[in-house]
């Protein structure tokens, strides 16, 4: 009779170690199930954002908006919309800095000469500064430095990368080539919009402002000027045409 109850007590102690068993393999395939729809769930979630942003103007709508995700795909999400904010500041830069040559425009005093040339090297400046910027925000080397910096895994890293670049390589370095050739003309276009002034200012004597326009007193350094005004318009003229 002892035996008989040792046998069933044996019996019963197996059958809760298969339950147990059963249990954690339930929970463990839970948990990986979970995981899985979790990170399914996220890179839906990261896609919807995505398109809603292809939707954006760069340099006019804002880029840094909430971030949608979470855990590292939060952290891929954020670092995509702070690229685009800053690509997108930069060209919102370029675009003020060039409305304020509509302020420059047109004949101007002697006593306010020195400071409209002043302007225009600021202009010139920021233009400059904005337009490095996005040469070099072009360059792959630079979004993958982005996310580089995020000190995520490779899975996360990859997906960055095929999100931000995929098959967009030779795209991306032909863009920073002509950014960079526009940037020449653009700089050419301004530097004698300042050498004009620079020639004003070094002929004061020779001209004056009547009626709103501008009258030399000799011929010959009216056609130095006019040489210089053709040679301004000529580049303007060619900057519109490359466009």
């Amino acid at each position: 009779m002892e035996e008989k109850v040792q046998k069933n007590n044996s019996k019963k102690a197996i059958i809760g170690v298969v339950i147990v068993v059963v249990i954690a393999i339930i929970a463990v395939i839970g948990y990986v199930g979970f995981n899985a729809y979790k990170e399914v769930s996220q890179r839906v979630i990261l896609n919807e954002e995505l398109t809603t942003l292809s939707k954006k103007t760069l340099g006019k709508d804002n880029f840094n908006t909430e971030i949608k995700t979470s855990g590292d795909y939060a952290k891929v999400e954020k670092t995509i919309k702070e690229y685009l904010q800053k690509y997108s500041d930069a060209i919102n830069a370029i675009t003020e800095e060039s409305a304020k040559t509509a302020n420059i425009q047109g004949v101007v005093e002697k006593e306010k000469l020195e400071g409209r040339k002043s302007e225009v090297q600021q202009i010139k400046t920021n233009v400059e500064n904005s337009v490095n910027t996005i040469i070099e925000m072009s360059s792959e080397e630079y979004i993958k430095k982005q996310i580089e910096e995020q000190g995520l895994s490779q899975k996360y890293v990859d997906l960055y990368n095929e999100l931000m670049i995929g098959d967009l390589s030779s795209k991306l370095e032909k863009e920073k080539e002509t950014m960079s050739t526009i940037k020449d003309k653009v700089m050419e276009l301004f530097d004698k919009v300042i050498e004009t002034y620079d020639y004003l200012l070094q002929h004061k004597d020779s001209w004056k402002v009547e009626n709103g326009q501008l009258l030399f007193y000799n011929s010959t350094e009216l056609r130095e000027y006019n040489k210089l005004v053709q040679e301004l318009q000529t580049k303007a003229r060619l900057m519109t045409l490359t466009r």
